[in-house]
């Protein structure tokens, strides 16, 4: 789970889900192989505000979303701007690749560097 690390303002929301999904396809970058929701705000295990979450049952299984692929929830704060959001959409997706190869979830720190990676690799092909 990606977390704010202070409480600040509410963020405006200036990007929504389809926009930034087709901006990644565009640039070969498809995420087509989960389900990305909205939720409005989001809350971390210790309270904070969250930018995204992978959502996980007791098992290790992924909740799925509405066409059955693994979820992907992205808060306000993720959509404020295409940077936050593809870091914290590829963030989330590394802790769904760790709990599948590894079964838990990986540290933050890795899923950071991997949502940081795939950012630099989207600007490389967006224009």
């Amino acid at each position: 789970m990606r977390q704010r690390s202070t409480q600040s303002r509410q963020t405006t929301l200036t990007l929504n889900i389809r926009t930034v999904t087709r901006i990644l396809g565009r640039c070969g970058m498809s995420v087509r192989g989960y389900d990305i929701e909205h939720i409005a705000a989001l809350l971390g295990p210790d309270g904070r505000s969250a930018y995204g979450a992978s959502p996980h049952n007791g098992h290790g299984r992924p909740l799925a979303g509405a066409r059955g692929r693994p979820l992907i929830q992205v808060s306000n704060l993720a959509l404020s701007d295409i940077r936050t959001a593809v870091v914290t959409i590829f963030h989330e997706i590394a802790h769904h690749r760790s709990y599948r190869t590894a079964g838990h979830g990986g540290s933050e720190a890795e899923a950071e560097r991997y949502g940081q990676r795939m950012f630099e690799q989207f600007a490389r092909h967006w224009v």
